[in-house]
């Protein structure tokens, strides 16, 4: 690799100018014993006023000149950023497709998006809406959880669709004369056709194939007439929150209660790594590597399980009880989900608002369910009140100082009830 072109400190050339150099330094390692060495070499390329900047910083020793790091960051302050020169993040949010293809315009979005620091949510949030209007439009189907590079890929495949559904132009017969521009101003799609200059023309504009203006496309034109539709539905739709089984797991060790998912759709039962680790038991390596994916197709969690919990004991209320082997899904929400085998395994009868184990399958009445406790057989006694006769009248000695209570100690009066009072 030849040298570096010397650099006289011109800004549009300090970038190119240190890379330029940081690869040279590191295909030559062994020409750069030390850091101030490669600092010595970077300085012997300057030229003019950048030479005299260096000399300065050289003759007073300065601690830039310590470390090679150091000595760039300190280039790079002084001479990348010219008078009048925007911010990297002013020309992300400045930049625009407009009548460019998406290819250049993505382009230009990476080169900048490369040296701006931001999460690919923000970078790819500005790319959307540095789209043009009608590719902003097509795109709308598409969320951000797509991914920056695969949002990219998918709308210069949508550009080169829509570019290649333009239709052809439509030869008009002899006998019919050509619209003129002005009469082309307002023309319907449905009954004569945009020659194909025009459409042209108001593609690369931005402008709507409808009426000519910008800033809005076909779809939103104001000016062209609404279709007629047949009828109009509205449905809402029917949307009801997830219910979850009460479970309990037992160890050895301890037992927990849990919330369990019952889910036909799941391919599997599973439990999460937080509940595995209140467990206090450590996952094993499954025998292979499972892909998790939703209905959609698109991975659930991290895509992958890796790992299954050991034997664990599962219990619902008081009867049901049996060892179970949960595969671990690191990012669920839910404490357990026991999915399609389980309910295969068991054929219970469920009420799913709120979800309750009706009825058990025979098969589980035999081996999951546990006999109830043989009950105690013991004697009751039962007490019967008596009725007696009249009581016999009894002496008691009263004591002088409590003769003035001598009902009191009335046996008769023992056996009445208070006076009614409100």
């Amino acid at each position: 690799m030849a040298l570096p072109a010397s650099f006289s400190g011109n800004a549009a050339e300090c970038h190119g100018f240190l890379l330029q150099a940081a690869i040279y330094i590191e295909m030559r390692p062994q020409c750069f014993p030390s850091k101030r060495a490669k600092v010595a070499f970077l300085i012997s390329l300057l030229t003019g006023r950048a030479l005299a900047w260096a000399r300065a910083l050289w003759s007073a020793a300065s601690p830039a000149l310590t470390s090679y790091a150091t000595f760039t960051s300190h280039f790079s302050e002084v001479f990348s950023t010219a008078p009048g020169d925007t911010s990297t993040a002013d020309q992300l949010l400045n930049l625009h497709q407009g009548t460019d293809s998406v290819s250049s315009y993505s382009l230009r979005f990476r080169t900048l998006a490369a040296s701006a620091g931001w999460d690919e949510k923000a970078l790819l949030a500005v790319y959307r809406r540095g789209l043009n209007q009608e590719l902003r439009l097509a795109m709308a189907t598409y969320d951000d959880s797509l991914g920056l590079e695969a949002f990219i890929q998918r709308s210069i495949r949508v550009f080169q669709h829509l570019a290649a559904c333009k239709s052809p132009e439509v030869e008009p017969a002899q006998t019919m004369a050509a619209p003129t521009a002005p009469e082309l101003e307002h023309m319907q799609l449905g009954s004569q056709r945009l020659s194909r200059q025009e459409r042209e023309r108001r593609w690369t504009a931005g402008a709507c194939l409808y009426c000519g203006k910008r800033g809005h496309c076909v779809a939103l034109c104001p000016v062209r007439p609404p279709r007629q539709t047949v009828s109009t539905v509205t449905l809402s739709p029917d949307i009801t929150h997830l219910s979850t089984l009460r479970v309990t797991l037992v160890t050895p060790v301890l037992s927990l209660s849990a919330n369990a998912l019952v889910d036909l759709g799941s391919a599997g039962n599973f439990i999460s790594q937080a509940c595995l680790e209140c467990l206090q038991l450590r996952r094993q390596r499954g025998s292979q590597v499972l892909a998790v994916q939703t209905i959609q197709g698109r991975p659930l969690g991290k895509g992958k399980v890796k790992y299954c919990a050991p034997p664990i004991i599962l219990q619902v209320r008081v009867l049901y009880q049996e060892e179970i082997q949960l595969l671990v899904l690191e990012d669920s929400t839910v404490d357990v989900i026991l999915g399609r085998p389980w309910l295969v395994k068991h054929s219970p009868a469920c009420s799913w608002d709120p979800c309750n184990i009706l009825e058990w399958s025979p098969g589980c009445r035999q081996k999951c369910l546990r006999p109830l406790p043989t009950p105690l057989r013991t004697v009751l006694t039962l007490a019967a009140t008596q009725v007696k006769g009249a009581p016999q009248p009894t002496q008691v000695e009263i004591p002088h100082e409590y003769q003035a209570f001598s009902d009191v100690f009335s046996e008769e009066a023992a056996t009445q009830l208070p006076p009614h009072r409100p």
